[in-house]
């Protein structure tokens, strides 16, 4: 994920193909000369870069395709990723079931499928079902298997992804499990696993709003609160892998008990989880409400749905839920604007596919003027807090994202024809 720089020197040539590639997905298609313009090479220099990676199967000429008009004798013919130059499978390991899709290189999903856990949690069972549901993406694709570079698995949970160890996920109850190793043994194929919020930042500044990003925070507001950091063009990880886990810092004193075991968390106020609580005690009270599924959700559903058709219908209690969680979510912005000054945060989590009215504003509409409030002697226009262009199945992206940036960054290509990639293909998955 580094700035696109490129260098004449010929120990850069991966470096240059690197720079090429992820030039044309941040701009899509342009002229050669155009690129060489912007990453500052010789005309000859991206003339040589461009056949390689046409030869590799990743960059494709298409003469129909508009660039900008100039004045030249011949019509420059651009050039542009190739999606299927390669796929990646990405994985969520969330906290109540599991998302897995296929993603190609330019970041489009070709197969999604999400899945609840079964009541057993243990590791194993959890792999085979994540085996069992790879192979039915895998046939639902129709993606050639040898096009596939390799598996990212995004955790709610704390990991180290040296090693590929969830050494946390308090959902499932896990302490120090070797994911990576136990599923690479099952697929087949090299497994990158990665805090979730990390591996959603990795999508937003390969394919999403933060592309021409240096500098930013992503926040995921979903069944946990997270955030991760991005400096310079880089995933800022931190000693332990953990840096970004705001949902763990406290925000109420004495307030709530958090799955950390901590009181007064922001993940115990302002998560899905801690809405549907505080949804639950408050009908237990007797508050008026014509929130739907009611025995359902006393029951301990965790579906958010009925909360937010309920805000939609003008319900009391859910608006003031809603915005609740924007009020907490925007003060907490306020001091990541504060502590890190960032270009930009990106706000990621299913209330914002959301189209809700919580009293003449929307959810990011709270987000953003709390932000502004209390981070008042800083410029934070709306333009500075935006909500992420990736729903439900961002972490799913993200994982994939992870392999795919990967991929790019050490641009591992030998001289070959289109043909099979590194790692040979999948076990037979059934």
């Amino acid at each position: 994920m580094k700035e696109f720089t490129g260098q004449n020197s010929p120990v850069m040539k991966a470096r240059n193909r690197t720079a090429v590639l992820k030039l044309l997905l941040q701009r899509g298609p342009m002229a050669r000369r155009d690129i060489a313009a912007a990453l500052m090479l010789t005309p000859a220099t991206i003339t040589n870069v461009a056949r390689e990676l046409i030869q590799q199967g990743l960059v494709e000429e298409n003469a129909d395709l508009e660039v900008l008009p100039v004045a030249v004798t011949k019509k420059p013919i651009p050039i542009g990723i190739r999606a299927d130059g390669a796929f990646a499978v990405g994985i969520n390991l969330g906290f109540t079931g599991i998302g897995i899709g296929v993603l190609d290189l330019k970041g489009e999903i070709h197969a999604l499928e999400v899945v609840y856990y079964t009541e057993r949690h243990d590791p194993a069972t959890v792999i085979a079902q994540v085996v069992e549901t790879v192979g039915r993406v895998l046939a639902a694709s129709a993606v050639d298997p040898t096009r596939i570079i390799g598996v990212g698995v995004g955790v709610a949970g704390v990991v180290d992804p040296g090693t590929g160890t969830v050494r946390s996920h308090l959902s499932l109850g896990w302490r120090d499990v070797k994911l990576g190793q136990l599923l690479e043994q099952a697929l087949g194929r090299p497994v990158t696993v990665i805090n979730n919020v990390h591996a959603i930042a990795v999508c937003e500044r390969l394919y999403g709003v933060a592309s021409h990003a240096a500098n930013f925070v992503e926040i995921l507001v979903s069944t946990i609160v997270g955030a991760a950091i991005v400096v310079d063009g880089e995933l800022h990880r931190g000693l332990e892998a953990a840096a970004g886990l705001i949902g763990h810092t406290r925000v109420v004193q004495d307030g709530p008990v958090c799955t950390c075991g901590r009181r007064g968390c922001l993940e115990a106020v302002a998560s899905n989880w801690a809405l549907l609580r505080d949804a639950r005690e408050a009908i237990a009270r007797g508050e008026p409400t014509t929130i739907q599924d009611v025995e359902a959700l006393m029951a301990g559903s965790v579906s958010m749905v009925p909360i937010y058709e309920a805000a939609k219908g003008g319900d009391h209690l859910a608006i003031e839920l809603l915005r609740r969680q924007a009020t907490y979510i925007g003060s907490s912005i306020a001091s990541l604007l504060y502590l890190l000054d960032p270009d930009l945060v990106v706000v990621s989590g299913p209330v914002l596919d959301e189209t809700i009215d919580l009293g003449g504003t929307d959810f990011l509409g709270i987000v953003r003027e709390t932000a502004r409030e209390q981070a008042m002697l800083l410029n934070v226009p709306d333009s500075r807090i935006q909500p992420s262009r990736f729903g439900l199945d961002a972490v799913t992206r993200g994982g994939a994202s992870i392999v795919l940036d990967d991929f790019l960054d050490t641009a591992p290509f030998a001289e070959r024809r289109r043909g099979p990639l590194p790692n040979g293909s999948f076990k037979t998955l059934r």
